[in-house]
């Protein structure tokens, strides 16, 4: 745990620990969202096929995503890995906001 706060340095440290609440936090009211949602949209007899497939997804992209910010951390710094994760989360953001615009449907 305490090398998951620390996360490339001590400097930061206060960051380091805002990073990882954030991240969690955010990733538990998605996945909590997800299956609320297929649990309220989805009929019974497929409800466990989805749920499982959601989970078959999600392991493998969160090992993806784990694997590219330890190499960011290995090769560069914990700003540099900030840096790469507001970027990717502004262009995801922009590309939603687009696609909203374009088709006029909110995504729930």
């Amino acid at each position: 745990m305490l090398a998951m706060l620390l996360m490339g340095t001590v400097k930061y440290l206060i960051v380091s620990v805002i990073g990882v609440l954030l991240i969690n936090f955010i990733r538990g009211i998605l996945s909590t969202k997800l299956t609320v949602e297929i649990n309220k949209r989805i009929r019974d007899e497929n409800r466990a096929s989805l749920l499982s497939l959601k989970g078959l997804l999600l392991r493998p992209t969160t090992s993806i995503i784990v694997f590219i910010t330890g190499f960011i951390l290995d090769k560069w710094s914990f700003f540099v890995l900030m840096l790469f994760l507001a970027l990717t989360v502004a262009g995801v953001s922009l590309l939603l906001a687009t696609k909203i615009k374009s088709t006029g449907k909110v995504v729930n």
